[in-house]
């Protein structure tokens, strides 16, 4: 099984230690996952010196959109399974992706615990994600 996951958060945050986990967390297992993060960020310098493998691009700014492209060739070229995103600009990353069938399925981990927007874009956004992970229900006690 092959695995992306995008990030483009530029600092080291919470966000993007979990991220950091679960790409490391899926190789220990045994599965094909790769990060593709922003090429001026901290993610994928620090995932790129502990062995991961790493895509790095300009996901900021007008370079976010001349990304889409660019990671739509990456999984087709790549035969990706599941594309997971993390953040809402990850989340529109991917679903143009998913959208082109470029990804088999899609997953998205919300970081954040407020509860989902109803309102029809929001619907629309979420409608090709396979799976919606909310983080707060592993970190519930």
């Amino acid at each position: 099984m092959r695995v992306v996951h995008i990030d483009r958060q530029r600092g080291w945050t919470g966000q993007t230690q979990q991220t950091f986990n679960a790409v490391l967390g899926l190789r220990r297992l045994g599965v094909d996952a790769t990060l593709i993060g922003h090429d001026q960020g901290e993610l994928a310098p620090r995932a790129a010196a502990a062995g991961l493998p790493v895509v790095a691009m300009p996901l900021y700014g007008s370079g976010f959109w001349r990304s889409v492209p660019r990671v739509m060739a990456y999984c087709k070229k790549q035969r990706v399974d599941v594309i997971h995103c993390h953040g809402p600009r990850d989340h529109l990353l991917a679903a143009m992706v998913r959208s082109t069938r470029c990804a088999r399925r899609m997953v998205r981990t919300r970081h954040f615990p407020k509860p989902l927007n109803s309102g029809p874009f929001s619907r629309l956004l979420f409608l090709p994600c396979s799976r919606l992970t909310p983080l707060r229900q592993f970190l519930a006690g």
